[in-house]
């Protein structure tokens, strides 16, 4: 009888001893890997015809802009660039600002030599989505962020970014830098890319109008501390993301009038204010079947304004004027 009750109690205490040692490693399991996976961002790019564009050079460009962007970001990037493949030409060529869409296009062929094509009522024909909004024709496999880049020439060159988030099936607006060389043109379309990009997050937390939000990448550090990728002020655009069936497209769903106003950067997290004009608190609708999502919005730069004149200047202008007015 006490041979078996040591033998329980030796089999207690080797219970304790592998519940205390598996304790690190259900921590390490349960610690998250979204703030430490990478972008895979894709720079696509089409060129205008220029005889000073040889396809040696375009390679050569695409070389020095990937080793670029990755210098800016370090880790928090995987940064593949290459020439657009043919059914995306049309889309980088829309993204410029200059010239019509089909200047980075080759000569079409004339409109003779096209067969005919079947005509259809115009009535029964579905209304065609914006071109600029349309998803990318050919997305790579294996890739978060899809950016397209124009570089056009309008009395010097111009490059032209617009990034396709793969997650959320947003566009972010064009983000575009001139250069007066062709020396400086890589510097331009590295800081049109960077400027394109939009930070995607995660909802960690909601509780009426206040949300935690988990930045991607945030825990691999860029090697260009300055600017850092999200401040004070920011906003973000909340996006569902549900379950897709078997066979279907994954639904998403933009909210509309809803956004994320940053208010505080900490190491944990992003707290935010949410402004929204949905009718009742948002947290009612979290489920574990969707994935809630934010996705950073471009902001325009703030208007510069005068600053406002106190009493006391008024008051030192008014007496100024009246002195220098009646002075004998």
């Amino acid at each position: 009888m006490q041979t078996h009750s040591k033998g329980m109690l030796v089999l207690g205490l080797a219970w304790v001893l592998f519940c205390i040692a598996a304790r690190p490693c259900a921590a390490a399991e349960a610690k998250p890997v979204w703030e430490l996976t990478p972008y895979r961002v894709e720079v696509l790019t089409a060129f205008v015809p220029r005889p000073e564009l040889t396809p040696q050079w375009q390679a050569d460009f695409h070389a020095r802009l990937a080793q670029r962007l990755g210098a800016l970001h370090g880790a928090a990037w995987s940064v593949r660039a290459a020439t657009a493949p043919g059914g995306m030409l049309s889309q980088c060529a829309a993204l410029s600002e200059h010239g019509t869409a089909d200047a980075c296009l080759p000569a079409a062929a004339p409109r003779e030599n096209m067969p005919p094509a079947a005509a259809a009522p115009r009535e029964n024909m579905p209304p065609a989505a914006p071109r600029e909004n349309m998803p990318p024709a050919e997305i790579p496999a294996d890739c978060d962020k899809v950016i397209l880049l124009a570089v056009t020439w309008a009395d010097g060159y111009r490059a032209t970014a617009r990034e396709y988030d793969v997650r959320t099936q947003q566009w972010s607006p064009p983000a575009s830098r001139s250069a007066p060389q062709l020396a400086k043109l890589g510097d331009a379309a590295a800081t049109a890319v960077c400027q394109a990009f939009a930070p995607l997050a995660r909802f960690s937390a909601l509780d009426g109008r206040r949300a935690v939000l988990r930045l991607r990448a945030s825990a691999l550090v860029p090697r260009d501390r300055q600017p850092r990728p999200v401040q004070p002020g920011d906003a973000f655009q909340v996006i569902v993301r549900s379950q897709a069936t078997r066979g279907s497209p994954t639904p998403v769903l933009a909210i509309p009038r809803t956004l994320c106003i940053v208010e505080e950067v900490r190491v944990d997290g992003l707290r935010c204010r949410l402004e929204s004009g949905v009718r009742g608190p948002l947290d009612g609708y979290l489920n574990g079947t969707a994935e809630w999502l934010a996705l950073g919005v471009a902001q325009p730069p703030a208007a510069a304004k005068p600053p406002a004149a106190t009493s006391d200047a008024l008051e030192a202008a008014a007496r100024q004027a009246l002195e220098k007015k009646y002075k004998p």
